[in-house]
């Protein structure tokens, strides 16, 4: 009986698992979407704003604030300038509470470009007495964000603790000067629970306001980090933490955040558990943030995680090197041995009569195929030490980034497949000097091949050449050029409808060449 009872626990437990599972690779591949998206959000937000500057209207200066707050996270030098533009002319205009809130956005600013003595000196100007409640809110929540970001950023030490009290001096004031029971006193109480230690009824509360700051992007993603790290050093809710962090890391990147905290912070994560390559994903966008945002402090932060995944990185690439330059010796080690048998083949199946002529035919032919064999795999070694000596120099010049992009572009691959096509091309037609014409003649007269050059063959001609060379199968073509299988097949489909005797095609192709050596 006690056994039927715990049945359905370990069901309604494994159906939670699975939907936690299926909500948390939900926002890794929202959060990977907007991640791979960032410029073009980024050039989609410039864009916006230069509309919006051609068809401002003078005579309603709060819309240089609306500009100034759209720069944030885009360009602070243009923020901060448009901030004080209306900070000028609403001063100008007798305007004072406008005034006071550009003062706040510029002194916000200063201080996130890490310019604290002047942030400072602006936010003292500000006479609080004169301000009325909405832009007193402002004020304090301006100050409360700063210190919040500050104490997520921070270790448990005298900074973090400073910075703690005074985002519950500025939370408290926004607590009292809010109406009540509105979503701005309710998170503010909620954080100030939270900073005080009540974390259980803070959190609680804090998830219950998510709904509420959907569309403010950086606040959703400030409370996204403050209940993720409530998570984090709980193992049994690590899901729990990653889910957090993941969805703060999407609405910092939305909302242009100036300090990308959450994505920082899942960069480490992924590093920690050996997800290299998202890890570096998403340091590099952290680190574009941090230079639109001229963020200080923040860059200290990240300099650690992104020192110890540059290394990952070029750990990476060593291995990568080692396999490769072991793919290449054996590569090698087996064309030797496939042009080895094709000899000791030819030279048995050579009549007796034609002895010593077979003899020392087989002799020259063996080492044409030698010779440029030896190109080849020159080529390809010298491509190896080109790569290597580039490599060496990135990473001496801590560029470690710069590499990653080259081999994940696969920049590199493609230039190895040029020059290996140069070699490979020369090669062919040394060893078969009428391949072209050869082939043509196996065409109907207005289906035969246009030569690309002298001494190049276009990729049909390179499918037929590796088809001379004994190399059939579809797959191993697709990989030596750099095409896809299906391409393979198209263009193996494509050659053989070309061919005058279709059945006996490939048969043909095995006997390109033979009278030169005949």
């Amino acid at each position: 009986m006690k056994l039927l009872l715990l049945i359905p626990i370990l069901l309604v437990s494994i159906a939670t698992s699975a939907r936690q599972a299926s909500t948390l690779e939900r926002a890794f591949i929202t959060l990977d979407s907007i991640a791979d998206n960032y410029d073009n959000l980024l050039a989609e937000r410039l864009k916006d704003i230069e509309q919006h500057k051609k068809s401002i209207n003078n005579s309603d200066i709060s819309e240089y604030l609306i500009i100034a707050r759209s720069y944030i996270g885009v360009n602070m030098d243009s923020a901060f300038h448009y901030a004080s533009i209306c900070y000028e002319r609403a001063i100008a205009a007798d305007s004072i509470a406008l005034a006071y809130r550009a003062q706040i956005a510029r002194a916000g600013i200063l201080s996130t470009t890490h310019k604290y003595i002047d942030a400072e000196d602006i936010f003292k100007s500000i006479d609080l007495n004169t301000l009325d409640d909405s832009t007193r809110v402002i004020y304090y929540i301006t100050i409360s964000d700063l210190y919040l970001d500050y104490m997520l950023l921070t270790a448990e030490n005298d900074s973090h603790n400073k910075f703690t009290d005074q985002s519950i001096t500025a939370l408290s004031a926004v607590e009292s000067l809010s109406p009540e029971g509105s979503p701005t006193r309710r998170l503010a109480r909620a954080q100030i629970d939270y900073l005080t230690g009540n974390y259980t009824i803070a959190v609680g509360e804090l998830i219950d306001l998510l709904d509420y700051f959907v569309d403010n992007k950086i606040t959703y993603s400030r409370i996204s980090n403050m209940i993720a790290l409530y998570y984090k050093n709980n193992p049994a809710k690590r899901d729990e933490y990653i889910y957090y962090l993941t969805i703060a890391a999407s609405n910092e990147l939305l909302g242009m955040s100036t300090r990308p905290i959450g994505l920082a912070k899942l960069a480490k994560e992924a590093y920690n558990d050996g997800y290299i390559d998202n890890a570096a994903k998403y340091i590099k966008i952290a680190q574009k943030v941090i230079k639109n945002s001229d963020t200080f402090i923040f860059g200290n932060e990240l300099f650690n995680v992104s020192t110890q995944i540059n290394e990952a990185i070029e750990a990476q690439y060593k291995h990568y090197n080692t396999i490769s330059n072991v793919c290449i010796i054996i590569l090698i080690c087996t064309v030797i041995a496939l042009i080895i048998i094709l000899i000791v083949k030819q030279r048995r199946t050579r009549s007796h009569i034609e002895g010593n002529k077979v003899l020392n035919d087989s002799v020259a032919t063996r080492e044409l195929y030698i010779n440029q064999l030896l190109n080849i795999c020159s080529s390809m070694v010298e491509g190896m030490e080109d790569f290597s000596r580039m490599a060496g120099r990135k990473l001496k010049a801590g560029q470690a980034m710069d590499l990653y992009d080259m081999i994940e572009s696969g920049k590199f691959l493609q230039e190895q497949l040029e020059r290996f096509f140069v070699v490979f091309d020369a090669a062919i037609l040394r060893i078969f000097p009428n391949f072209q014409a050869e082939l043509n003649q196996m065409f109907q007269p207005d289906k035969q091949i246009t030569s690309v050059g002298i001494d190049k063959l276009n990729p049909e001609q390179r499918i037929v050449a590796f088809m001379r060379l004994g190399v059939t199968e579809s797959h191993r073509i697709a990989k030596f050029l750099g095409l896809s299988l299906n391409t393979v097949y198209t263009y193996r489909n494509r050659t053989k409808s070309r061919a005058i005797d279709r059945e006996n095609f490939e048969n043909d192709i095995r006997n390109i060449g033979k009278n030169t050596y005949s």
